[in-house]
C-alpha cells in the first residue's frame, strides 16, 4: 500500500496535482525506510526527499538518467469509482526497468514532475507516494508489477 506524502494530500485536493493529466514519475531507492511517518510525510519536493538521510536514490551505472534504466516515466493514469470498497482507484500499466546492475531495491517514489525532466527539476518535482519494496537486482530486467487495483487508493 502507498504511503502518501502531505503535498499531494493538498495538491490532489486543491487540483494543483491531476492524475489524468500531470506526467508522473518513479524513482528507485536503494536506502528507504519501511514506511512514511513524522517528518517524512512532510516533505514537500524531490530535493527535499534526497536531503533526508532516510532516502538514497539509486546510483549504479545501470540506473541513469530518465528512460528504461532510470527514472521512469509512467504511462497513462486510469482512475476509477470502487462503490463496493467506499474508494477511488488509480492505477497505471507496469514499469519496466531494462539490465539493471546488481543491487537492492528498498523502495520506490512516485512524483508529479514539473518543469525539467529528472534530477534537474527536483527543486520542484512533488513526491506523491512511496512504496517500501525488497528487490535484489541482478543485470536483468525488473518489473514494477503494479497491484491490479491500482497504485493509489482514496477512502
Amino acid at each position: 500500500m502507498a504511503n502518501v506524502f502531505n503535498a499531494a494530500k493538498k495538491g490532489i485536493l486543491d487540483a494543483t496535482i491531476d492524475m489524468d493529466a500531470d506526467t508522473l514519475e518513479v524513482a528507485l531507492f536503494t536506502t528507504a525506510p519501511a514506511s512514511l511517518s513524522g517528518a517524512l510525510q512532510d516533505l514537500a519536493t524531490m530535493t527535499a526527499l534526497l536531503g533526508d538521510a532516510a532516502f538514497t536514490e539509486a546510483s549504479h551505472a545501470s540506473y541513469t538518467a530518465n528512460g528504461t534504466t532510470g527514472r521512469v516515466v509512467l504511462g497513462a493514469v486510469t482512475n476509477s469509482q470502487d462503490d463496493t470498497n467506499d474508494r477511488a482507484e488509480s492505477d497505471v500499466g507496469d514499469i519496466t526497468y531494462t539490465a539493471l546492475d546488481t543491487f537492492t531495491i528498498t523502495g520506490a517514489v512516485i512524483y508529479k514532475r514539473v518543469g525539467a525532466a529528472g534530477p534537474s527539476g527536483d527543486g520542484t518535482h512533488i513526491p506523491i507516494a512511496f512504496y517500501a519494496l525488497s528487490q535484489v537486482t541482478n543485470g536483468g530486467d525488473i518489473v514494477l508489477q503494479i497491484d491490479g487495483e491500482g497504485f493509489l487508493h482514496l477512502t
